[in-house]
């Protein structure tokens, strides 16, 4: 198995698991930035000690890394307020989603392939979505 795909796959479990603990540690709307706040602030920590512990610490084009900061921050408030008020099942479902997005991006932006696999795919996870929905 190529390496990439086993940190995916791992990677998959640890962020199923904090949707979990995510959604009983926010039980009402008023805590749902706040949350955001303290957990951007740990994962903000831990990241830059495991940079240092790991020597991985190239700086990346400061323009995409704001940008990303930037549409993560509203995403994730949107989807903090979405969890504290909805079903973690159809939240986080309807959250992942964004893989969806990411593809039809990675197809027209970076022009990677647009096979009828994903496409097959794609239609798949919107389908998922919806049935998980009822």
């Amino acid at each position: 198995m190529k390496e990439y795909i086993t940190y995916s796959i791992v990677s998959m479990i640890f962020i199923g698991i904090a949707a979990l603990t995510r959604k009983l540690g926010i039980t009402n709307s008023n805590q749902a930035i706040m949350g955001l706040a303290i957990e951007s602030l740990i994962v903000g920590i831990l990241g830059l000690m495991l940079a240092f512990i790991l020597k991985k610490t190239e700086i990346p084009l400061l323009k995409y890394t704001t940008i990303t900061g930037v549409l993560m921050l509203i995403g994730l408030a949107l989807f903090f307020t979405a969890l504290s008020k909805g079903p973690v099942s159809i939240t986080q479902t309807i959250f992942s989603l964004s893989t969806v997005v990411l593809v039809l991006l990675a197809a027209f932006v970076l022009k990677e392939p647009l096979t009828l696999t994903k496409i097959l795919g794609i239609t798949l996870s919107i389908i998922g979505v919806i049935l998980l929905g009822i």
